[in-house]
């Protein structure tokens, strides 16, 4: 049986994936080693475990199905450790998820992670998805976050953090 993705999803892959070699190719203008060509890909298939759960559990079902094909490590990676700003052990296992970090490492991790929070799932008054460009910054997504967990929680500061973090590599404000 094949599976497929919903159009929005693949909708918000490619649009992720744009946005991520964007950022990859601004990243390496500015004298930063990066994989674009991961990072363009990476976006892609960050959200392949969608075609099985739209749960947090996507992104290590994702990763799984990247590594049962033989994929590279680094993109199984990408898609393991997207979901919110990362997951550290102890919220991983609280979550259901096998015991250990989620948190984005390599710069790839990262750019996707950060392309990924700046698409939102949400639709205008004509029923058209909004993308990237809609979206003002991660931010915005952070704010969503905090407001569905409560101020104050670990993943609104690990968004803004991941955030700070990119903008600042791009000598961005």
């Amino acid at each position: 049986m094949t599976q497929k993705a919903a159009p929005d999803v693949v909708f918000h892959c490619i649009q992720v994936s744009m946005k991520a070699k964007e950022f990859a190719e601004r990243l390496q203008r500015s004298g930063h080693e990066v994989d674009v060509n991961l990072c363009t890909v990476g976006g892609l298939l960050h959200d392949l475990g969608r075609v099985i759960t739209h749960s947090i559990h996507h992104a290590v079902e994702g990763a799984e199905l990247i590594r049962r094909q033989g994929w590279p490590e680094e993109l199984a990676l990408i898609a393991e450790r997207h979901v919110g700003g990362g997951i550290p052990r102890a919220e991983a296992v609280v979550f259901g998820l096998h015991d250990r970090d989620y948190i984005p490492m390599s710069l790839e991790e990262k750019v996707v992670c950060y392309a990924d929070k700046l698409f939102i799932y949400s639709y205008d008054a004509q029923d058209r998805i909004l993308g990237w460009r809609e979206a003002k910054n991660c931010s915005e997504e952070a704010k969503k976050l905090q407001k569905r967990l409560g101020g104050g929680h670990l993943a609104h500061k690990r968004l803004l953090d991941l955030e700070r973090e990119l903008r600042g590599l791009l000598k961005e404000k």
